[in-house]
């Protein structure tokens, strides 16, 4: 179309469209041809490095890990232009520019108000061809030929690689290197997680042949209870016959002036879980009350309060016991159900303090704290 010279006061001097509309690609295709020109002038062009970025996903033993590494395809370089190409179609795409560089061409796109789309990156990737884009959208209608050259040929700032042949082997290689090391990670958990399993197993099958011997060796235990319930009745016979020779007793009577045939009554209280005693009651009853309760404030001014496991203590020591059923209770956890209801009438402790709450009632007694009595 007609020309006219614009010169006035305000805008840069330029040309316009003599009556007619302004050319929608004016600046675009200028810039294009400008920067031909800029790399025809410099006849070389600075490339920038070309680094890409890889992350593999693997997941074993409910735990996902990623790998992830870059690789540098290229250097930044000062190039050498050989020749240079302006709009020439290549098959199905126009590139803005095409240089050659050791005789390998280099697509060059420029973008000003339109940048290469999704559409364009596959066909110049079909074409294996390396392409770059320059990005000169900030440039205005009044730049120069040397702000064009510091962009399109100096700089790197403005430019970006689109493709690059060498780069789908050097992804290949790199995703290749992070797969081993994954399998490798994957393999260390998979083989950590297999090897505390099989503590774990282990541990198990000890734990288990530790209870199987321990159930083993109170067996004998638990078969001689089992043989004192079912002939409790001639034990108790025994014990009632016999208890005036122990030592536990006669220390007793002697301190309290009692016989058996005038013990006190409160002194022969069934309670229970009495079993675990080899005596008869009256016995420990009669030992317990004259050893914490006889004549305390004749012997002190305020005497220490009795603490039912003192009590416990000093029946382990001083009474006969029924050792089978002490044994049971310190593996009671390995005991069934049924064996461990029969152990219940071999308890000392609940004996203790249920002849205890007897003294109570019975007013020998009072309740200070915790497991300790007055």
């Amino acid at each position: 179309e007609v020309l006219i010279a614009r010169k006035g006061l305000t805008n840069a001097h330029h040309f316009a469209h003599y009556q007619a509309e302004e050319c929608v690609n004016a600046v675009e295709t200028a810039l294009h041809i400008a920067a031909k020109k800029v790399l025809e002038a410099a006849a070389q062009i600075t490339l920038p490095e070309l680094i890409i970025y890889e992350q593999v996903f693997g997941e074993t033993c409910g735990q996902s890990i990623s790998m992830e590494d870059s690789y540098k395809v290229l250097e930044l370089q000062v190039a050498i232009i050989e020749d240079v190409v302006l709009e020439k179609r290549l098959n199905k795409i126009i590139p803005d520019v095409i240089v050659h560089i050791n005789g390998m061409p280099l697509i060059i796109e420029i973008g000003v108000t339109h940048f290469v789309d999704e559409e364009k990156e596959i066909k110049i990737q079909e074409l294996n061809m390396a392409c770059i884009e320059i990005d000169l959208s900030n440039m205005g209608r009044d730049a120069d030929f040397e702000s064009i050259r510091n962009i399109v040929v100096d700089s790197i700032a403005h430019k970006s690689w689109l493709f690059h042949p060498a780069t789908e082997l050097a992804r290949l290689r790199l995703r290749s290197n992070l797969n081993d090391q994954l399998e490798v990670q994957l393999d260390k958990i998979n083989n950590k997680q297999l090897e505390q399993k099989q503590i774990k197993e282990e541990q198990r099958r000890l734990k288990h042949e530790a209870e199987e011997h321990i159930r083993s060796s109170i067996q004998p235990d638990v078969l001689l209870m089992e043989s004192y319930l079912k002939r409790n009745k001639i034990h108790r016979f025994e014990l009632e016959q016999n208890f005036p020779c122990l030592p536990v007793w006669k220390r007793a009577s002697v301190k309290m002036n009692i016989s058996p045939e005038a013990l006190p009554a409160f002194l022969n209280h069934a309670v229970k879980g009495e079993l675990i005693f080899a005596c008869d009651r009256r016995v420990w009853q009669a030992g317990l009350f004259s050893g914490f309760i006889y004549r305390k404030f004749q012997c002190y001014k305020d005497p220490y309060p009795i603490s039912i496991n003192r009590m416990v203590d000093w029946c382990k020591n001083y009474v006969p016991l029924n050792n089978f059923a002490l044994k049971l209770w310190s593996k009671k956890d390995y005991l069934e159900a049924t064996t461990l209801q029969f152990l219940q009438d071999f308890d000392l402790y609940s004996a203790i303090r249920e002849f205890v709450s007897h003294l109570e009632l019975e007013g020998y007694i009072t309740y200070a704290y915790g497991q300790s009595y007055k």
